[in-house]
């Protein structure tokens, strides 16, 4: 079969009631000849769906339409048109995707979901950018995801959805259940105030030492259950982050601890759960990683990222690894070129700190290299002096470099 040009010819599913907004990547040649979402027989969408608003499985189109309605679920995918061969997500190219403001301006969806990994990569790199609205990434109902039982995709999505919708009640997790047993709510109101960009109601309180603990004991004692909560993409509260990110700093496989790695940082949303992203198995194959960092051919890299924590996650992944034995003059030229900007305040001031504690930690390991930086003011001017500050600020500066470099600092342009 030849790729062909194929315009997307199933109109929106939607109304004024609408919540949630479920996004597909591109419909299968069975769903563009019926006309309607999930045609494929072996999709089950149409299997999970029912079964966790309590619905009978339905037949024709108008009773799938109508169930949709009835639980206030829109519906439609992230390209509106592109170059396909057949129904393959991995052969689609030229991508128009398609424009969501008829759905975001005319109901109060609460929650944009995509389905499947393709679906969530056109959405954050052609729309995203336009919403601001961060998807909540849904392992993909497709029958080409086999590792995902029937049991497994409806847990998941019923997780995910559960605070959106009426539901079935959700598998309950001990996970969850124990990171609530050692709430501690003084340490949760403390959090609140660092990590200002997530809903409060999402941080139960667990102390950091408290997490690291229960994730060493998890992997130890519990490597099944473990498991199962590292497939629960995505968490509904912050501190299941925290753990999860611990839980992949327990990982010793390269190959294991990078898939993982991968699976979670779509769903990464805070400085705080980025920073403790760092597990160990990652320096075991720095080659590979550049790659990730900086990407290879036409695969971008996380520093090229739409997301603003993958993109901080990338320059820390150099800051932790290559400012030693592996550093290289390309790795600062790298970082300096980092111009990201998406609309949120917030988003561009951690990168941008990020690239400061870059810039000032590489001034205290490889000061010769990267003071040029400085020098010729190749930096943002926030970004230049925060890099200066936290440079001063080091032990590891001597007091001359440290005098040198407080002559370096920029004043505001008039």
């Amino acid at each position: 079969m030849e790729a062909a040009k194929q315009v997307h010819n199933i109109p929106p599913l939607y109304d004024e009631d609408s919540r949630i907004l479920v996004l597909g990547s591109f419909p299968s040649i069975k769903s563009r000849e019926a006309a309607f979402f999930y045609g494929h027989p072996q999709n089950r969408y149409w299997k999970v769906l029912p079964f966790l608003l309590g619905e009978p499985l339905p037949e024709t189109v108008e009773e799938k339409a109508a169930m949709m309605h009835k639980h206030h679920v829109a519906m439609w995918d992230s390209i509106g048109s592109c170059t396909i061969t057949g129904s393959s997500d991995s052969s689609i190219t030229d991508v128009v995707p398609n424009d969501l403001s008829v759905i975001l301006d005319a109901a109060p969806i609460e929650a944009v979901f995509t389905n499947g990994a393709a679906s969530t990569d056109y959405y954050n790199q052609y729309i995203y950018p336009v919403t601001g609205i961060r998807p909540i990434r849904l392992p993909s109902t497709s029958p080409a995801n086999a590792a995902y039982s029937l049991v497994r995709l409806r847990t998941l999505w019923g997780r995910a959805l559960a605070p959106y919708l009426d539901l079935l009640e959700p598998v309950p997790s001990p996970v969850t259940e124990r990171l609530f047993a050692e709430q501690d709510r003084e340490y949760g109101a403390f959090q609140q105030k660092l990590i200002p960009n997530i809903d409060p109601e999402t941080i139960i309180g667990v102390r950091t030492p408290v997490l690291r603990k229960y994730a060493k004991e998890l992997r130890r004692n519990e490597p099944a259950l473990a498991e199962q909560f590292l497939d629960g993409l995505p968490h509904r509260y912050f501190d299941e982050n925290q753990l999860h990110a611990f839980l992949l700093g327990e990982e010793k496989d390269y190959e294991r601890c990078i898939a993982g790695v991968k699976a979670f940082l779509p769903v990464v949303d805070n400085w705080a759960t980025c920073d403790q992203l760092s597990p160990k198995a990652l320096g075991k194959n720095k080659e590979a990683l550049l790659q990730e960092v900086f990407g290879k051919g036409k695969k971008k890299g996380w520093i090229d990222a739409k997301d603003a924590y993958t993109v901080r996650f990338g320059i820390g992944m150099l800051l932790q690894w290559f400012l030693d034995e592996d550093f290289s003059p390309e790795f600062p030229e790298r970082v300096a070129s980092v111009r990201f900007q998406n609309g949120d305040e917030t988003d561009e001031y951690y990168v941008n700190m990020m690239i400061a504690w870059y810039f000032a930690t590489a001034l205290a390991k490889q000061y010769d290299a990267v003071l040029p930086y400085l020098q010729e003011e190749r930096l943002e001017r926030w970004t230049h002096n925060k890099a200066i500050q936290k440079a001063v600020e080091s032990y590891r500066i001597t007091d001359e470099q440290k005098a040198y470099l407080k002559t370096l600092r920029r004043k505001k342009e008039s």
